[in-house]
C-alpha cells in the first residue's frame, strides 16, 4: 500500500536545491521503503509541457515485451570504452576542474605557488544507476544515426517522464537487497536523522535533459557538493549533443556494484510505454 505525497508547484523547498526540483513520492508500507522524485533543470526557461521520450533497443528488451529493464551504473558505462562511440565514455559522471582554480578557491595559497602548479582535479558523481532515453528525434536522419550507433531496431515512447520516474523508483525499491547494502557517507547522515522505522530505505530518482558542454565546471561551480554529484550524471561533452539524451538517475544511498541492475517491468511501467518498430517509425515533428 502506498502513502503518496506531492510538491504541486515543483518549487525548491530546501536552500541547497539549485538544479533539483522535488516532485512527488510515496512511502510503501510493505515492504517498507520510500521513493522521492526530482526534476533536474539547469535552465529556468524549461517548457511546462512534459517531453515525449524515446528508448531505442532490441525488441526483446523493450518495455512492452521484456520482463526486466536494465539500469547501468556509472562504472559500467565508463568501462565499456571499447564500445561504439556514444555508448562508452571514460568521462561518464565526471568533470574536471583546473587545479589552480580548485586550490585558489579552497585555500589562501600564495599566488607564487599557484603559478608553479598545473593539472586538473576530477570530480565524480556518487553511486547512481542510470536509465537512458532520448527526446523525441526531430528528423529521420537523427533516428537513422541513433539506430546505427546503438545497433537497435525498436522504439519505445514514454509520454510522462515524471510518472515513469516514480514507477522506476518503485521497481528499484522492491528489488534491491536492502539488508546487504553498504551505505555511503551521505546515507549514513540520513540514517542518523531518521525518526521512524522503515524510512531508512530511501530511493531518490532524478530525471531530466542532459546538458551538453565542454566547460562543465563553469556550470556546476555554484552548486554544493551534493548537487555537483547529481549534475555530473546529467552533463556530457558537446560531441554527444546530437543524441539529445534524457536520463533517469537512481540512488539508494549505498555503494553499487559495477554490473547493471535488472528491475522488473511492473504493470504500471508497461502502461506508460508505447512501442513501435523503429525501422518503420517516423519522427513526430
Amino acid at each position: 500500500m502506498r502513502i503518496p505525497f506531492h510538491n504541486s508547484d515543483r518549487s525548491a523547498v530546501l536552500p541547497w536545491q539549485g538544479i533539483t526540483r522535488p516532485e512527488a513520492g510515496f512511502h510503501e508500507v510493505h515492504p517498507r521503503y520510500t521513493v522521492f522524485t526530482f526534476q533536474v533543470e539547469f535552465k529556468d526557461d524549461v517548457s511546462p509541457d512534459p517531453p515525449t521520450l524515446v528508448k531505442l533497443s532490441e525488441k526483446r528488451y523493450a518495455i512492452p515485451f521484456a520482463d526486466t529493464i536494465q539500469l547501468g551504473s556509472l562504472q559500467h558505462y565508463r568501462q565499456i570504452e571499447e564500445a561504439a562511440d556514444g555508448i562508452g565514455d571514460s568521462m561518464e559522471g565526471r568533470f574536471n576542474q583546473d587545479v589552480v582554480d580548485f586550490i585558489a578557491k579552497s585555500s589562501n595559497t600564495s599566488s607564487d605557488l599557484l603559478d608553479s602548479l598545473s593539472g586538473t582535479v576530477t570530480w565524480q558523481a556518487g553511486n547512481m544507476w542510470l536509465y537512458c532515453s532520448a527526446l523525441e528525434p526531430s528528423s529521420s536522419s537523427v533516428v537513422q544515426r541513433m539506430k546505427e550507433t546503438f545497433g537497435t531496431n525498436y522504439a519505445t515512447r514514454i509520454g510522462n517522464p515524471s510518472d515513469f520516474a516514480l514507477e522506476l523508483g518503485d521497481a528499484v525499491g522492491g528489488t534491491v537487497p536492502w539488508s546487504s547494502l553498504r551505505r555511503d557517507g551521505e546515507q549514513q547522515l540520513i540514517h542518523a536523522l531518521q525518526v521512524a522505522e522503515g524510512y531508512e530505505r530511501i530511493v531518490h530518482v532524478y530525471h531530466g535533459r542532459v546538458l551538453y558542454t565542454d566547460d562543465s565546471f563553469s556550470i556546476v561551480e555554484r552548486l554544493n557538493e551534493l548537487e555537483k554529484s547529481i549534475a555530473a550524471c546529467f552533463i556530457k561533452r558537446n560531441k554527444y549533443a546530437w543524441q539529445q539524451e534524457y536520463r533517469f538517475a537512481v540512488s539508494v544511498g549505498a555503494e553499487l556494484r559495477p554490473d547493471p541492475l535488472l528491475v522488473p517491468v511492473s504493470p504500471q511501467i508497461r502502461e506508460l510505454a508505447v512501442g513501435e518498430d523503429a525501422a518503420e517509425s517516423q519522427p513526430h515533428i
